[in-house]
């Protein structure tokens, strides 16, 4: 059986606004240093993994690391990784390519350079010279 629909009647949905109760005013939102630490805290649970980086000379007249591949923390800076080349091979002047293309912002992260440009074999790789190697 079919039912009949009233023309006049109100059609179904929301209540009217006079019977619409007003919500408790909402808690304000977290400050902003804590919105920084939580998002901090979110961005050293992601950076903490190990990646694998490899490393190989540029040219001819710099050392071979003994080891030419390591895996690190995701939470190293680029710098530190590069510090830590340059007292492995004893030299005062280091320039660090990535994929064989760009020198990374030092502050730059390596669980965030691997999730933007790992390479083959899933892991970052890194090339050096004691001089400048693209212009």
């Amino acid at each position: 059986m079919a039912t009949e629909v009233d023309a006049n009647a109100a059609p179904a949905g929301p209540p009217a606004p006079s019977a619409v109760s007003l919500p408790q005013p909402l808690p304000p939102l977290a400050s902003s240093s804590l919105r920084r630490d939580l998002i901090l805290a979110g961005l050293q649970a992601l950076r903490n993994v190990k990646i694998q980086v490899s490393f190989r000379p540029i040219s001819g007249n710099v050392a071979t690391l003994k080891d030419p591949s390591y895996w690190l923390s995701g939470d190293l800076a680029f710098r530190d990784v590069e510090a830590k080349v340059k007292t492995k091979l004893r030299m005062e002047r280091i320039y660090m390519y990535l994929q064989n293309s760009f020198t990374p912002d030092p502050g730059d992260k390596l669980a965030d350079l691997f999730k933007c440009f790992k390479g083959p074999g899933e892991k970052l790789a890194f090339s050096y010279s004691n001089e400048p190697a693209y212009s």
